[in-house]
């Protein structure tokens, strides 16, 4: 992703990586229907690769701005971050072993779009006002 301290809006470029993302679970979803493992595994590493450094860059860049004045949500945050990294853990075993079956996936990925709900409103858009804020400081 882009250096988010110097991006305009960083959060639109979360939520286009958000938009990136739901590419890659409509693809996990098919490999299912699909029923060919070798399909499912290489949708799955799609996913929790990119999962993971989308995951990252929110914890690198957002948060920490964030924490300063929502140290409780980012702790909820980061909780929230640190379960789905296992459960991806979890079902990349599963998905290793054949044995995750598409509901597992849904569930997943209803999860992770609750989630992402979440952090559009407070994070991302808090994200948005303290670019907005750096850029009027430097114009002046």
């Amino acid at each position: 992703m882009k250096d988010f301290h110097r991006e305009p809006r960083p959060g639109a470029t979360l939520r286009n990586d958000h938009d990136r993302l739901e590419r890659i679970y409509a693809e996990l979803l098919e490999s299912f229907r699909g029923g060919d493992w070798d399909d499912v595994r290489a949708s799955w590493d799609h996913l929790d690769q990119g999962l993971r450094d989308h995951l990252l860059t929110e914890e690198q860049h957002v948060f920490p701005a964030l924490r300063a004045a929502h140290p409780r949500e980012v702790a909820e945050l980061q909780h929230e971050h640190a379960e789905l990294r296992r459960v991806l853990g979890e079902l990349g075993v599963a998905v290793d072993l054949h044995m995750v079956r598409d509901d597992l996936a849904v569930a997943l990925i209803e999860r992770l779009r609750a989630h992402a709900s979440r952090e559009d409103s407070l994070a991302y858009r808090f994200a948005d006002e303290a670019a907005a804020s750096r850029a009027a400081r430097s114009t002046v």
